[in-house]
């Protein structure tokens, strides 16, 4: 009888870890930086509010989390436009396959970023880059390649114009550019990396605008959902020492179109009921998230999940 009783909570106890664990929604993240700060912020708000437990899944870089959403691995996880057109297309960083079970659930932050040059540097626009020497390769964070060669090309030139400076990670880029091994950083707008360049290059560091210069989808792949903005000086923006044209992207929460549409509807739900939560707990969402813009219309479809809650909400508009 001990026995019978003994298994037969050993049974429940795997009942109920089955439940527990089929309650836990995976967000892909990678190790550092702002899209771990995004993904750590919503997975809170979604873990409040939801009635499911949301935990990140941490990658290297956020290309490593596209094959395994499209396949249904992961539910979710966070990405910009630019790399989810690519791997839609199956060109650029996806090159040769295309993840055509990507779904769009929410368009989260614009992301605005541009060239850093140090203060006192000769490099007045893009086409000064000749000559000079630029960060190259990027293997670990492969986005930041492409960003380079479309910033070449929107002047005109390519890596074989530049000194190349070889690099693995963006991280590298960035130290080489405060060592003075390399003449440029691309960085984004009102970020930690840029505040500390600004306060450890002597003559501080500016960005370098895109005035003048080609419509932004010519310059940075007919194939990216990039844009330019007008940015102007203000607090926490290090580097803008002028009204500076630069370029910008969305950030975005996607899913497999395996992701059930229960699990999406409360994710969406959970984020655009608690918006003023989730810009609290992460501060990277204080600067241009809203709500009514999360089912923006990126031209890609989104998960009948999140469309659902958009239409009872009033902000699907097409």
């Amino acid at each position: 009888m001990k026995y019978v009783k003994l298994s037969l909570i050993a049974v429940l106890a795997t009942f109920n870890f089955g439940i527990a664990s089929a309650d836990v929604i995976g967000i892909g993240v990678t190790k550092g930086g702002s899209v771990n700060r995004m993904g750590t912020a919503i997975a809170k708000v979604v873990s409040s509010h939801s009635g499911s437990q949301m935990r990140p899944v941490v990658r290297a870089s956020t290309q490593q989390l596209v094959p395994e959403v499209n396949s249904g691995k992961l539910k979710f996880a966070m990405g910009n436009m630019m790399q989810i057109n690519m791997a839609l297309a199956g060109t650029g960083m996806s090159k040769g396959i295309k993840y055509e079970n990507l779904r769009m659930v929410g368009t989260m932050i614009p992301f605005r970023w541009g060239i850093a040059v140090r203060n006192d540097s000769n490099i007045k626009k893009m086409t000064d880059l000749k000559g000079k020497r630029i960060p190259h390769g990027h293997d670990a964070g492969p986005l930041f390649h492409f960003l380079y060669v479309g910033v070449l090309a929107s002047a005109g030139l390519t890596y074989d114009d530049v000194e190349r400076i070889p690099v693995v990670l963006f991280k590298e880029g960035w130290n080489k550019f405060k060592q003075g091994k390399a003449d440029v950083a691309l960085t984004g707008v009102g970020s930690g990396i840029m505040e500390d360049m600004n306060a450890t290059v002597p003559s501080g560091v500016r960005f370098l605008p895109f005035d003048g210069l080609p419509a932004p989808k010519k310059l940075l792949f007919d194939h990216t959902a990039s844009n330019l903005v007008d940015v102007d000086p203000g607090k926490g923006l290090a580097g803008v020492i002028t009204t500076t044209k630069l370029a910008v992207y969305d950030y975005t929460l996607y899913a497999s179109k395996m992701t059930p549409n229960g699990d999406v509807y409360k994710v969406v739900k959970a984020l655009y009921e608690h918006g003023e939560e989730l810009k609290e707990v992460g501060g990277v969402f204080r600067r241009g998230f809203s709500p009514k813009n999360m089912s923006k219309d990126q031209k890609i479809a989104y998960h009948p999940g999140a469309v659902k809650f958009y239409k009872e909400a009033g902000s699907w508009n097409r």
